[in-house]
């Protein structure tokens, strides 16, 4: 399954917020920071926006902040946000033409393959539902109960980074694809 590079450029966008939650950002540091245009930004804006994710406050001082808790935004509202052929969980289905189904010219093996193929996509929406912004931005965040310092989990971004603190602060890394076996860095999602 293919996500395009819309979906994961909000969720960069939508992480970068979460770890400065509930602060102010402004376009031009989140550009900075990933990498992406502030064209790109602004176009991803306008659809967070008008769906209650992101709040913006205009003029001096302003900026961009999530618009609720990143604990209760999850990548798979954001996927089904940003891919509009997931919001039904039935992408098989979608692909076979409306005449076909109106028709009635689609075979019955071909309504349980898309059936199979649905449920399939339900089950990784499912698990994605599970993840949220808290969790990509590794850990609680600045401000929160319990937060050290900088709010950098010890598998979380940043923690290795400019800044870090304590023994092995900028060693290299144990959270590598070999210290997991997930073949991806940081915690395994189980």
């Amino acid at each position: 399954m293919r996500f395009t590079d819309q979906t994961r450029y909000a969720l960069q966008v939508l992480t970068y917020c979460a770890e400065r939650h509930p602060d102010l950002v402004q376009v031009s540091a989140i550009a900075a920071e990933t990498g992406l245009t502030d064209y790109t930004i602004y176009k991803l804006l306008k659809i967070a926006t008008k769906e209650g994710i992101i709040a913006s406050t205009r003029g001096r001082g302003g900026g961009i902040r999530l618009a609720r808790a990143p604990g209760a935004i999850t990548v798979g509202s954001v996927i089904r946000l940003f891919e509009p052929r997931f919001r039904e969980c039935q992408p098989a289905t979608m692909m076979r033409t409306d005449m076909m189904r109106e028709e009635g010219t689609l075979r019955h093996a071909d309504r349980r393959l898309d059936s199979a193929l649905g449920a399939g996509i339900r089950a990784v929406l499912d698990t994605y539902d599970t993840i949220t912004l808290i969790d990509l931005a590794g850990g609680p965040g600045p401000g929160a109960a319990g937060s050290a310092d900088n709010g950098s989990a010890t598998n979380g971004p940043g923690a290795n980074g400019p800044g870090a603190k304590g023994p092995g602060a900028n060693a290299p890394s144990a959270n590598g694809p070999e210290a997991n076996g997930s073949g991806t860095s940081g915690p395994a999602i189980r």
